[in-house]
């Protein structure tokens, strides 16, 4: 005895429906982790983005200087070199740290790292050698780092729980 022509189709397509969820089940998980691996990066590429705008703000900042006893580079972050410097949430405009941190206020601000600006006198030696701003400066370079943990754990065995980036800017001082 044979089973009809429908009958046996429709057998045949409830094995077709379960090979496709065993194939469904195994593909998931690997496109998912492509996806959030894919998303990780995207952060970690934005935050890059955001610190070197803040530098590059930061050094703008510290390029438009007077004669004054007192210019822009001096401003930079008188009592240490994180992010801390402006004293609790108010707002200090006058600081080359704030200025990141204006740019880089998507990140944790206690991640971000900012490095005493140097300077080269005009004309600067060759090879140029940055030191200690003065009145001679004619070049201010700014630099700042920032650490974001990776969420990924595909991601995080490969590159380490936080990926470290870090920006430097030279800009010309104005008088």
């Amino acid at each position: 005895m044979t089973l009809p022509s429908f009958l046996h189709r429709r057998r045949r397509d409830r094995r077709a429906w379960g090979q496709s969820v065993v194939e469904f089940a195994l593909v998931l998980p690997l496109f998912l982790l492509l996806t959030i691996g894919v998303v990780d990066m995207a952060r970690v590429f934005s935050g890059y983005v955001s610190l070197t705008n803040g530098v590059r703000e930061a050094a703008l900042y510290a390029s438009l200087t007077s004669d004054l006893p007192n210019p822009n580079y001096a401003n930079w972050c008188p009592t240490t070199t994180t992010m801390q410097c402006p004293t609790g949430n108010r707002h200090d405009p006058d600081s080359i740290g704030q200025r990141v941190r204006d740019e880089a206020s998507g990140l944790d601000q206690t991640q971000i790292t900012i490095s005493q600006p140097t300077c080269t006198p005009d004309p600067p030696t060759s090879p140029v050698v940055y030191g200690t701003c003065d009145a001679n400066s004619r070049w201010v370079k700014i630099g700042a780092s920032y650490r974001m943990p990776v969420l990924t754990p595909i991601l995080s065995t490969i590159l380490g729980n936080a990926v470290t980036m870090s920006a430097t800017v030279t800009a010309q001082v104005f008088r």
